[in-house]
């Protein structure tokens, strides 16, 4: 029996292939209920084309080798409320949490209302996990030549989704990089929606539940997916697949080879020898599923989450003292300060989310077009809602009498991701009076 022989590189962990359904609707898009209710699915958002994990007010987590950048939203079937977008902070860069891991801590600018707890013990193996991923189900059947069905390969790109299914974690391992893995194996010891991951499921979340809660107990990393009906490298026959049973398949690749998964009944009796050591070619009898373990890095990802947490906890009064705070501001403050005597009281600072200690302009600006209809521009944060915020425009033909402002359209809305802020520009109805004012009224509020 060959040892000490790693048979190619898992792959980026990316779709999901269900070993006893074809493509479960109620699996799809579609909060789970029952047992599964609140297992995770709600802290997931969209990031890039893959997707990541809530962890913070402020923060969330994804694979690393996804790359940087991307829209960020989390739609409404993940929520079950409405589709939400965030601004990513540093330009997406996020925090890596260290060389050796595929985990990365990601800002942003708003607020996220939930957020996931982490699972805190290295006793994942064993446990029942709860998946989600974004990618492909379910493409050509695999037969034996009495017409078992062995498996399935990766379906083509239009059978991309968002799905969860389940399955139990089989044990933990150290990767070549260094980075600790739990992983799953196909059909071991089947779930009620036993899965294995394909192509996009990258930065999806496991869950396991501690308790009455289900906490993240890993981010998605890979797949051993690779096969082969022969050796020969170079010959494009290859192809990917999740399998039950791949005694007969080669697995590596073109580059590092292909190897013979054994077909010797007898070499598979006494399973503790093989089922936990990749590099047992008698490993990858069965597909396995990789994710970076969370309990491993507890320390790291807390010291990134724990003050954006802390933070959240304060009352919108305390979050504005913060603010203030922050901009090297100690002395106890009043909303309507002018603290940079600059004209611009301090809580219309903090709505535009300017520097209180630098000038800045006024946040509300009106302008009339050259065809003679008036637009009106307001400077924003991009956090309104998380510090408590509401600014409402009005208008008046006496200054004594004041009510909102009816719109026409939006005409544009610029964000800056280097600042935190958002500049709308809204088109006015034409007013009834030659004499006509307007007025930003702010209100913070818990």
């Amino acid at each position: 029996m060959a040892g000490l022989i790693f048979c190619g590189i898992p792959l980026p962990g990316m779709g999901m292939i269900f070993l006893n359904a074809q493509d479960p609707a109620q699996n799809k898009q579609t909060a789970p209920t029952g047992p599964y209710a609140n297992s995770g699915w709600q802290y997931q958002l969209r990031y890039k084309n893959y997707l990541g994990t809530i962890i913070s007010p402020k923060h969330f987590i994804t694979a690393t080798h996804l790359g940087r950048k991307g829209e960020t939203t989390q739609p409404k079937f993940f929520n079950g409320e409405h589709d939400l977008s965030f601004t990513l902070k540093d330009e997406g860069q996020g925090i890596i949490i260290d060389e050796t891991t595929d985990l990365r801590v990601l800002e942003i600018w708003e607020t996220f209302e939930h957020y996931a707890p982490l699972y805190p013990s290295p006793n994942e193996s064993g446990k029942e996990t709860v998946i989600t991923g974004r990618g492909l189900g379910r493409g050509e059947e695999l037969q034996d030549e009495n017409g078992e069905i062995l498996g399935w390969k990766w379906g083509p790109g239009n059978t991309t989704s968002d799905r969860r299914g389940t399955n139990t974690v089989t044990s933990h391992y150290i990767n070549s990089r260094g980075s600790d893995l739990i992983y799953i194996t196909f059909a071991s010891a089947p779930t009620p929606h036993e899965i294995q991951l394909t192509g996009n499921d990258s930065g999806g979340g496991w869950f396991i539940k501690d308790g009455p809660d289900w906490k993240l107990a890993g981010i998605t990393f890979s797949v051993d997916a690779n096969h082969d009906t022969n050796n020969t490298t170079g010959d494009q026959s290859h192809f990917r697949a999740a399998i039950k049973n791949a005694r007969g398949f080669y697995y590596g690749s073109d580059t590092s080879g292909w190897n013979l998964i054994p077909t010797n009944p007898a070499l598979y009796l006494t399973p503790s020898t093989y089922q936990n050591n990749l590099s047992d070619l008698r490993f990858y009898e069965k597909t396995h599923s990789y994710a970076t373990r969370i309990s491993s890095y507890l320390p790291e990802i807390n010291a990134i989450i724990q003050p954006s947490i802390t933070h959240a906890a304060l009352d919108a009064e305390g979050k504005f003292q913060r603010w203030l705070s922050d901009a090297g501001i100690t002395a106890a403050t009043a909303l309507d300060d002018d603290t940079d005597a600059d004209g611009t009281p301090n809580l219309v600072e903090y709505f535009s989310n300017d520097d209180p200690s630098a000038p800045s302009s006024n946040p509300l600006s009106l302008i009339r077009e050259t065809d003679g209809s008036l637009t009106l521009a307001i400077r924003e944060s991009l956090d309104l809602t998380g510090r408590g915020l509401i600014g409402e425009i009005q208008e008046s033909t006496d200054l004594s009498n004041w009510s909102a402002v009816a719109f026409l359209a939006e005409r544009s809305n610029r964000v800056a991701d280097d600042t935190g802020q958002r500049t709308r520009t809204l088109a006015l109805l034409s007013p009834s009076s030659a004499e006509h004012f307007y007025r930003l009224r702010i209100t913070l509020t818990d």
